[in-house]
């Protein structure tokens, strides 16, 4: 891809140009993936024998894929967070040497660099999130059906898609797709069904004659064994789309997409174009959008609720996933808490985010902490001296005064208790999500993957006291206006 469209977090690092380190974590970072691969093809193959077992085998559909090409959010140096990825923070190797030993733990959300993306991809182009190239899209698909396949172990080779297998499993179960369901007008299918190659030839032709690809910000279109692909990197955030330069494949014998014939052939690449153009519009997939992954996870989704800059909740409750929760990452915020200590009291107050990213407050040892880490790489915490049994409002405030090299928020710190400041520091907070999965929003506990290493998910459960509230506020009042109310809440109690 040319320089002016390559994106630098894509690059491959050539294997001879590794040091010795690189290279250890390198292809331990790959074998920790290779491990998991067969971990998960052992796991397959218990349903497999439970169904053999149970005599539901012979009759069973099953259809086995990959979800895309091989991943490249490993970055070109491998990561042992992926969540660095979408919060545009880079790997270090000092850092995830560290680490090398617990590749595959808990301890680790490892990835393998992108140099092992395009090796797995080969001999296509790319990987996941180029839907332009074979090299992001490209997957083997099993379909076995015993009772309704007489072919074994044979190879087809008719092109399709994933769109294709809703439409197959219909035309299995001899349902139709109904046109309205429960007085809702249905969207037509998209796919056609695969069912007529269980009894076709290795190379009989497809039935399927047209299929577009979009995907963040890339885009192609294929139609009867050719293939136009816009350059264009995904994630990008580079626009311009109309002046992208477009290739021309005959994927019918180029099957790696290694043959440009756009000069060969313009009179089909333009057909190819604005046939994309016209499927694009019939399935909503415009606006192209290339925003880069922080951009576009740090958007402010419509929610059905007022616009608020305060958000309370209460404890004993199920942990708020972080889509809905009030959303701190790249803003300057204040969390606010009212307490009954009593003199065994401990535990998690506060928590949002997992140990690859989140902030907690809590009691250890009678005393009150606030721990922020920083996508697993620094916990950086705050400590109040000893806190005798009684009533307490505590909290905590980060005013952000710049943006980091790599657009993290920069910071002031400040841990308060009754409205006097007992501890300050300057603070790096992320911009993107806490997680990727699971751990949302929690009060009186830490969910499965505790943000702070001084307590468990177990020990995080709070206990001796009371917690009547935590208050999470992202708007221009002050901490210390906040601070009041609460206290005058706490009085009434």
């Amino acid at each position: 891809m040319s320089a002016d469209q390559a994106v630098p977090g894509d690059q491959v690092r050539p294997w001879n140009t590794l040091s010795a380190d690189e290279k250890k974590l390198f292809s331990r970072l790959c074998e920790v993936y290779a491990a998991f691969s067969e971990y998960t093809d052992v796991q397959i193959g218990r349903i497999i024998d439970h169904l053999k077992a149970s005599g539901q085998y012979e009759n069973t559909v099953i259809l086995y894929a990959a979800d895309n090409g091989a991943s490249g959010e490993g970055s070109p140096n491998g990561s042992v967070n992926e969540n660095k990825f979408f919060n545009g923070f880079p790997d270090e190797l000092s850092e995830n040497m560290k680490l090398i030993n617990e590749l595959g733990g808990p301890n680790t959300y490892e990835h393998y660099p992108t140099g092992w993306a395009a090796a797995f991809s080969t001999p296509f182009k790319m990987f996941k999130r180029y839907s332009n190239y074979s090299g992001g899209t490209s997957d083997p698909l099993v379909i076995s059906w015993p009772k309704g396949i007489k072919a074994k172990g044979q190879i087809r080779n008719q092109y399709h898609h994933a769109v294709d297998i809703v439409p197959t499993l219909l035309e299995i179960c001899k349902v139709e797709m109904p046109q309205e369901y429960r007085g809702v007008k249905q969207t037509p299918l998209a796919g056609v069904s695969m069912k007529y190659s269980f009894d076709a030839k290795a190379d009989d032709p497809t039935q399927k004659h047209v299929q577009y690809y979009t995907m963040l910000g890339t885009r192609a279109i294929w139609q009867d064994g050719w293939k136009a692909v816009a350059v264009h990197a995904p994630l990008s955030d580079k626009g311009n789309f109309d002046k992208d330069k477009w290739e021309l494949y005959h994927t019918d014998v180029d099957r790696a997409e290694s043959k440009d014939l756009a000069k060969e052939n313009p009179e089909k690449l333009e057909a190819l174009k604005k046939l994309y153009d016209e499927e694009a519009r019939k399935n909503n997939a415009y606006p192209l959008d290339d925003r880069t992954a922080t951009q576009l996870l740090t958007i402010e989704r419509p929610m059905e609720e007022k616009p608020t800059d305060s958000y309370t909740y209460y404890p004993h409750a199920s942990q708020v996933p972080e889509a809905v929760a009030v959303n701190v990452r790249g803003k300057s915020y204040k969390i606010i808490s009212n307490v009954d200590l009593s003199t065994n009291a401990s535990g998690v107050i506060f928590a949002h985010g997992s140990r690859f990213g989140g902030h907690t407050l809590f009691i250890k040892d009678h005393k009150l902490y606030y721990v922020y880490n920083f996508l697993g790489i620094k916990q950086q915490q705050l400590v109040s001296g000893v806190l005798k049994p009684g009533k307490y409002t505590i909290g905590v405030e980060f005013a952000k005064e710049k943006a980091g090299e790599h657009g993290e928020s920069i910071g002031q710190a400040k841990l308060f208790v009754n409205n006097v400041e007992v501890a300050q520091s300057e603070m790096t907070a992320q911009v993107g999500k806490f997680t990727l999965v699971g751990d949302g929003l929690c009060v009186g506990y830490d969910s499965g993957d505790p943000v702070s290493k001084l307590y468990t998910s177990e020990s995080s459960k709070f206990k001796g006291g009371t917690i009547h509230f935590v208050t999470v506020n992202t708007g221009k009042e002050t901490y210390s206006n906040l601070a009041a109310e609460a206290q005058r809440a706490l009085s009434m109690h």
